[in-house]
């Protein structure tokens, strides 16, 4: 009798050529949509078939979720981060987790980039002016930004992102100092929070989320900046104490703010959207084409390995 074939979900459309290897040893259930995930209910119908999950990291793999999962191997997120999942309780299941990580870690850093130069330039701004017909004439300082050469950026966590950031920030003129470097990096100088928040014209945080730095940057932290700061957030939302970061917005302490993630998302406060002075964008920093689908290819590359009774090539988490 041939050997029944495990079945994996993904929760979102995949190209065929990337889902091919995997068909080949799987019974493959995806997603209908491209961009558009399935809604939790819709993975809690397939849970007790499945043996691996590929996800955005949009799904929470908690005690609830993995109650039915009678034949489940491996989760597999599209993503560095993993905060989405219940280590101990799936570790404790003999269940993998992986990630992807080194394939969003620089479209992040240019996405950061970009976010400071268009609040620092005002671009959005003179963006709408042309686009709502307010250009008359020419009008030479009206919309005049600060360049970045001669900034001093500072760097809340010092990973693969911060690093290449860093890099990214020192060739535009920028001075950069971090807190929390790592080890190895000994070209720069690596500050006390306080010491970093009072120097830095630009504040980038990009730690990972966890318990530790839940609500990181609070009330506390907005009022050592200096006046006029630039906030920019790619990290996760409650990272930041999102009413803190309203007031301080509003009050005009902070000059202005790159928001990428935000606390309750896909919720965005309606305070931000009449900002002019914030970049709102819809949790985009680490998408490019390119990187996504070598993530897509190595999450389908982690399910194969287990799958096949191996070790996935990037655990977050360690079966024996």
């Amino acid at each position: 009798m041939e050997r029944q074939k495990p079945e994996v979900l993904i929760t979102k459309k995949f190209p065929a050529d990337i889902v091919d290897p995997l068909a080949e040893i799987a019974v493959v259930h995806m997603g209908d949509h491209c961009y558009n995930l399935m809604e939790r209910r819709d993975v809690m119908a397939h849970i007790g078939r499945v043996s691996a999950i590929i996800n955005q990291a949009e799904l929470r793999v908690d005690a609830a979720l993995l109650a039915g999962a009678e034949h489940l191997k491996v989760v597999a997120n599209i993503a560095a981060g993993y905060d989405n999942f219940d280590l101990e309780e799936m570790t404790r299941r003999g269940i993998w987790g992986t990630n992807t990580p080194g394939h969003f870690h620089y479209p992040v850093a240019e996405y950061i980039i970009a976010g400071i130069l268009s609040v620092m330039r005002r671009l959005g701004e003179a963006d709408r002016f042309v686009r709502e017909n307010q250009w008359t004439s020419f009008q030479p300082g009206r919309w005049d930004g600060h360049t970045l050469a001669g900034k001093t950026l500072g760097i809340i966590g010092m990973g693969t992102i911060g690093t290449s950031l860093a890099r990214l920030a020192s060739a535009l003129g920028m001075e950069v100092v971090c807190h929390s470097c790592r080890k190895d990096i000994r070209d720069m100088r690596n500050l006390p929070m306080v010491e970093l928040l009072h120097l830095s014209d630009v504040v980038s945080v990009n730690v990972s989320y966890n318990k530790e730095t839940h609500e990181l940057i609070t009330d506390r932290e907005f009022t050592q900046m200096k006046p006029g700061v630039i906030f920019v957030n790619t990290s996760r939302g409650k990272v930041v104490r999102e009413a803190d970061l309203l007031q301080h917005l509003s009050t005009g302490h902070l000059g202005g703010a790159v928001l990428d993630v935000f606390s309750e998302e896909p919720s965005v406060p309606d305070v931000l959207k009449t900002m002019p002075q914030v970049l709102l964008t819809p949790h985009i920093a680490g998408g490019t084409h390119d990187g996504r689908l070598a993530s897509y290819r190595l999450a389908v590359d982690n399910v194969i390995a287990v799958l096949q009774g191996k070790r996935p090539p990037t655990p977050v988490n360690q079966i024996n």
